[in-house]
């Protein structure tokens, strides 16, 4: 939405994200194993895509950059990328802060505000690096034998196989979502937002 100038991301990267339904479906199915296994194991599960369906970062940045711009009816504009935190702090600063302030001092509006806004948005990126800027390899093996062990039934009731999540699809949606819920949520921290359409974020 124009928050940052350059994003702390690389690129070229994968993000390891999972839709929180399968994590959650994922949950229950690994319960459902514990429950009935001959010998209880550890098994760790790790709820994210392999290879051959990862959410790419320029795909995450691009889908979620038009979709918000579309909603809000905003002017397109695609944030730079750096894995490096330095070089995104000098650019923040240079190509966001400053001409934040300077607009925001013309138009006569709260300084204070833009700076809470800023500092969060930096703190949000830092808080996020691990994820964003390294790309990690998760072994999905478990997983996978997880999804075989289900019936078909409870596959397709309780779906965990992150693969078969149409990214550019849960991006669009993702982000649409952002738009209807941020300022309700906003204006009143204790109160989820009323009367929205569902059917206008699906």
């Amino acid at each position: 939405s124009g928050g940052y100038h350059t994003i702390l991301a690389n690129r070229g990267g994968k993000l390891d994200a999972t839709p929180v339904d399968n994590a959650v479906n994922t949950c229950l199915a690994a319960a459902w194993r514990l429950g009935n296994a001959s010998h209880q194991e550890f098994h760790v599960y790790n709820c994210v895509p392999d290879s051959s369906n990862c959410l790419k970062q320029r795909n995450f940045i691009k889908i979620g950059c038009e979709t918000i711009r579309e909603t809000e009816n905003l002017p397109r504009f695609y944030p730079l990328a750096s894995k490096h935190e330095t070089l995104c702090n000098i650019n923040n600063y240079l190509f966001r802060k400053i001409p934040g302030q300077i607009r925001s001092h013309i138009e006569g509006r709260e300084g204070g505000s833009f700076e809470r806004e800023f500092f969060e948005k930096i703190m949000l990126a830092k808080a996020f690096k691990p994820m964003t800027t390294e790309n990690w390899e998760f072994v999905t093996a478990n997983l996978a034998e997880l999804n075989r062990l289900m019936n078909p039934v409870d596959r397709d009731v309780f779906p965990i196989d992150v693969n078969q999540v149409d990214w550019d699809e849960f991006m669009k949606r993702f982000a649409r979502g952002l738009c209807i819920y941020d300022q309700p949520l906003n204006r009143s921290p204790q109160r989820a937002p009323q009367n929205v359409d569902v059917n206008s974020i699906i």
